[in-house]
């Protein structure tokens, strides 16, 4: 119980530490993800995501209705690992932002870790 609550206390601040460098943080790692992220395709597993900064860099298509996310065309699934719960509302943030569905599996995996699962809306 104990040990929970220290994870859970962790969590919460390195989540809370993240909302401030991660602005610090994406300004020198977005020069990478520029050159590899939109090269991908297919199933994307993506560890640790944090916020899901990097959805931002896949292939995106602007749809009849005007609106712009990511290619169901090239993208298949985006499956986020993220152990934090902290982290949770705002990857799902920047995940809807993108254009994908956002769902929770509690049950597939130990300890109560949640896998986010996003998957692109059909298109409009």
């Amino acid at each position: 119980m104990i040990k929970n609550t220290l994870w859970s206390v962790y969590d919460w601040m390195f989540s809370t530490m993240w909302i401030i460098e991660s602005t610090r943080n994406d300004d020198k790692v977005d020069i990478y993800r520029k050159m590899i992220w939109p090269e991908i395709s297919g199933n994307v597993l993506e560890l640790g995501p944090g916020f899901a900064a990097s959805l931002k860099f896949l292939a995106h298509e602007t749809t009849n209705d005007g609106s712009f996310h990511v290619d169901p065309n090239v993208i298949t699934s985006y499956t986020a690992l993220e152990p934090n719960p902290f982290m949770y509302g705002r990857l799902q943030g920047n995940a809807e932002a993108n254009g994908f569905n956002v769902s929770y599996d509690r049950l597939s995996y130990p300890s109560d870790k949640v896998h986010n699962t996003v998957s692109p809306k059909p298109n409009m």
